[in-house]
C-alpha cells in the first residue's frame, strides 16, 4: 500500500504544471538601447528612491503602486548631471507570484517614463529590465559612452 501511495503521489507531482519567470539577463545597455528606440521618453537616473516600503504581506503577487522622491543626477549627452530631486510615481508590477523589487535609500540605474503630461512614472518588472541596484562605476560610464554616441553593445549573455 505504501509503495502504491507513492507512486500515485510521484504520478500526481510530475503531471502539476511548471512555473517559471523566464528573463534575459538584466543588463543596463540594452535597457538603454530599448529605451533610445522607444517611443516613450524616459529620463536615465542614477541615484535613490526615498519611500516607505509596502507591507512585506501585500507583495505576494500583488501589483503596488506608491509616490517616493528620487534624488540623484540624470543622464544628459555629457554623461550624468547632477542635482535630478522629482517626486515619482512607482509600481511595483508582478508576473503571477513575480514582483518586481525597489528598496528605498539604496543606489539604482532607474528607466523612468515621461508621461504626456510630464509626471514620471517608474515601473519595476519582476525581470529587473528597468531598475538596476548597487551599478557599478563600469556600467555608470558605459551608459555615458552611449549617451555620447560611442560604442553601446550590451553584454553576452
Amino acid at each position: 500500500m505504501k509503495h502504491i501511495a507513492a507512486g500515485l503521489a510521484l504520478i500526481l507531482a510530475s503531471t502539476q504544471p511548471s512555473l517559471a519567470l523566464s528573463c534575459l539577463k538584466p543588463d543596463a545597455v540594452r535597457s538603454y538601447l530599448n529605451a533610445v528606440a522607444s517611443e516613450t521618453r524616459y529620463y536615465i537616473l542614477n541615484g535613490s528612491f526615498n519611500f516607505k516600503p509596502p507591507k512585506a504581506a501585500a507583495l505576494q503577487g500583488v501589483t503596488q503602486s506608491f509616490t517616493a522622491n528620487f534624488r540623484g543626477d540624470a543622464l544628459a549627452r555629457l554623461g550624468f548631471k547632477s542635482g535630478f530631486e522629482r517626486q515619482i510615481n512607482v509600481t511595483l508590477s508582478c508576473a503571477g507570484p513575480w514582483c518586481g523589487q525597489l528598496d528605498p535609500d539604496q543606489p539604482y540605474i532607474a528607466f523612468v517614463e515621461l508621461a504626456p503630461d510630464n509626471r514620471l512614472t517608474f515601473t519595476v518588472d519582476p525581470c529587473g529590465s528597468l531598475a538596476f541596484k548597487d551599478p557599478s562605476a563600469q556600467t555608470l560610464k558605459h551608459l555615458e559612452i552611449c549617451a555620447q554616441g560611442g560604442a553601446c553593445a550590451p553584454q553576452e549573455n
